[in-house]
Parts: C-alpha cells; structure tokens; sequence
C-alpha cells in the first residue's frame, strides 16, 4: 500500500472535479423542498399522485424520510470520525454525533409520535433535557477553542431550526385550519427541518477538510475504516434492533401507515456505513485502481448497490416497481427474496476479492443463505425484519470488522 502522502497526493490527482461536495446533498435536498412547496403541489397533475407519496416529506417510511435520516446520519458519522481522530475537543463530537443518532433514530422510528400519541407532550422532557444538556456541553467545548467557533454557531443555528419545529408542529395541530396545515404547515415545519439539518452537516465537513466550499464529493461521505470501535457500536446496535423487532411480535404493535418503523433503523444504517466503506476502499487501495482501473467503477457500483439496499428498507421499492410498471412488481425477480440472493453473492465476492474469507469471517459468510428460510417460513413483520437485522449483522461483521482492523494498523492522516 502506498504511504498516507502519496496516496492522498494520488487520490488527489483523480478527484479534480468540477463536481463539489456540497452539489448532490444539497442539489437533492433542494429538489425536494422544491417539490414538496405548496405552489409546485398546486399545479401537480393527478397522475403524479404516486410521486407525491414517494417524494412526500409529510409522508413516512418513503424516499424523503430516507433522504432527511441520510442527512442526519452523515452528520452523526462525520462527527464520530472526526472524534476517532482524537481532537482537542472530542468529547464535544462525540456528543454531536451521539445527537445527531437521535434524529436519525427518531426520523425513521417515529419515537416522539409513538411517545406522545401514549402520554402526550410530558413524557418526552426528559429526552429533550437530556438532548439540551449534551447539546449545551457540546457547544460550551467548542466555544472555547476560538477556531471551532464558526462551527459552533453552524450546529447552534440548525438545532435552533430543529426546536422551532416543536413550535411549529403544535401550531399545525392546534393553532391553524385543516387546510393550511396539509398545504403550508408541514411544508415548512419539513423545510426548517432539513434547513437544520444541512447546517449541521456544512459544520461538520467545515470542521473534516477546512471551511472550503470547494472539495471534492468524498469530503461529505465519511471513512468506516477511520472510525473507532465500530464492531462494537455494530453489536450494541444489534441488540437493540433486536429488541424493537421483538416489540413487533407484540400483539397490537404493527401500525405504521401513519408512524415509521424502528425495526428498520439498523438494517439502513448498517447497510449505509456498508455504502460508504465500498466507497472509500478504493481511495484505500490506490495502487489496485493504479493497476486496474475498473476495480474504481467496480467499488463505485457496490456502493451504489448497499446504497440501495439502505433505501429498500425504507421504501417499497418493490410496491413502487409495481405502480409505475403495472403487474411487473409482482414478479419474483422483484421480490425481497432475490435481492437477499444478489446481496450475498455481492458479499461473497467482496469477501473473495478483499481476502476476508478465513476464520470467524468464514462462518459468518456460510451463514448468510440461513437468513433466507427465516424471512421465508416466518409471515409475521417482526420476524422478518429480525432477519433483516440478523443479514445486515453478518455483512457488517464481514466487511467492517475488517474496516476496524484496518483503523488500528493504518497510519492516521488528517481527517
């Protein structure tokens, strides 16, 4: 492997690029405030129903929740690397990205509406005190280091659109008409969200790479294998999806056509970190994209494949198949089962390709054709997003475990 300096010197040669880092979260983020504005809804045709749900931030468990949770989750992932790097003020980050975790959890599990729909309103103070009182620290440490300040007022600024949210959310349901709610309440309340959101996410690429606006796109996708103790987050993580999927057998649980599902938290999560290490493995092993080109576009596209399993979890992509393309969604090659199959065959060769295939790892791959009688024979919700959770838990095993070894062995190169 090449050393840290001429691999960064190298990577940078390729990566010059009039396509900046800011341009696709931004440029999709903005496409879907566009979209989702009153005045574009109006002048919607009726067959464009169908894009409404899938596009729609009031909606839940679509592509625009899955888009705002990715939001969060860079934000979240970019603080916890920017900690591993131990930093003067790294219990400031990891309290950042512990927050941002939150979010992300709330946003596809729906926690506070769950919460509040049980007990009302007080029931969730003591989760905002305790988000308050990590926030406050957090912001009191990189307050005192005169060169975090910018970023500071960034993270301040999007938690304050965060709170007005509250505000708003109790304006539209108590405060204002019925019609204005459906076609200008949630349209700003899901505006000042994302709003918060990217201004996160700038403090936290500002505080990775410098307060460049000019970068290439790897500077807002964050490094799996610089992240400490990632196999461990991964086992406690499991037993806590392990825990909302069991909640799921309950009697009575299944309801989510108005509220998002937290069984599906880890699967996108793991699947996401998955996307992202495919996509930094080639910028890890230069002198093989030196040697071989494609083995670049290759990563590129596993990338893109977890990137679209993270998705699947989310959104129906097999339900919306069938909508656009009537009767071709039914088919069994665009059943869930067939995807497992592709996933494997994915991870196998991965493991084949990186020489991942020895000891535990050995296991763990043999493993995987197992999950698929489990989401098979086993009809009830919660028992298939236990396989779900079970898949995504050998993959992550597979592939970063290995990220963390590579982490501790690796010379450590600015973040």
């Amino acid at each position: 492997m090449l050393a840290a300096p001429n691999r960064d010197r190298f990577m940078a040669k390729r990566e010059r690029t009039l396509l900046q880092w800011w341009m696709i979260p931004g440029g999709v983020t903005l496409a879907l405030v566009l979209f989702n504005s009153p005045w574009f809804r109006h002048a919607l045709p009726r067959a464009w129903r169908l894009k409404n749900q899938v596009l729609g931030l009031p909606f839940e468990m679509n592509f625009a929740v899955w888009w705002s949770a990715v939001l969060y989750l860079l934000g979240a992932a970019l603080f916890y690397q920017i900690a591993a790097a131990r930093p003067a003020r790294r219990r400031a980050y990891l309290e950042l990205s512990l927050l941002m975790l939150a979010l992300v959890i709330d946003e596809i599990g729906s926690l506070h509406e769950w919460v509040s729909e049980i007990g009302g309103w007080p029931p969730l103070a003591p989760f905002a005190l305790v988000m308050l009182a990590l926030l406050g620290d957090s912001l009191r440490q990189l307050w005192r280091d005169r060169a975090s300040r910018p970023e500071a007022w960034l993270v301040l600024a999007g938690f304050v659109c965060m709170a007005a949210v509250a505000g708003q959310e109790y304006a539209e349901h108590n405060l204002t008409s019925r019609s204005w709610s459906e076609w200008y309440g949630r349209f700003f309340e899901e505006s000042t969200e994302l709003l918060g959101a990217w201004l996160i996410l700038i403090a936290a690429v500002f505080r990775r790479q410098g307060r460049r606006w000019v970068g290439p796109p790897a500077a807002v996708v964050p490094d799996p294998i610089r992240m400490d103790r990632l196999y461990s987050i991964v086992v406690l993580g499991g037993v806590a999806h392990l825990a909302a999927a069991q909640a799921l057998l309950l009697p009575g649980v299944i309801g989510f056509k108005w509220h998002g599902n937290p069984a599906a938290i880890y699967p996108f999560v793991l699947f996401f970190l998955l996307a992202c290490y495919a996509f930094w493995v080639p910028r890890h092993r230069p002198e093989d994209v030196a040697r071989c080109p494609e083995v670049g576009g290759f990563w590129v596209a596993v990338s893109v494949f977890f990137l679209l399993c993270s998705l699947g979890f989310i959104q129906n992509l097999w339900g919306l198949v069938g909508h656009i393309v009537p009767g071709l969604g039914r088919r069994w090659f665009f059943e869930p089962v067939p995807l497992y199959l592709a996933m494997i065959l994915a991870v196998w060769f991965i493991a084949w390709t990186l020489r991942l295939h020895r000891g535990r790892r050995l296991l763990s791959l043999l493993a995987l054709p197992l999950v698929l009688p489990i989401h098979l024979y086993l009809e009830h919700p919660g028992a298939k997003y236990l396989a779900a959770g079970l898949f995504s838990f050998l993959c992550a095993v597979i592939l970063l475990s290995a990220a963390e070894r590579s982490a501790s062995q690796d010379s450590a190169s600015p973040t």
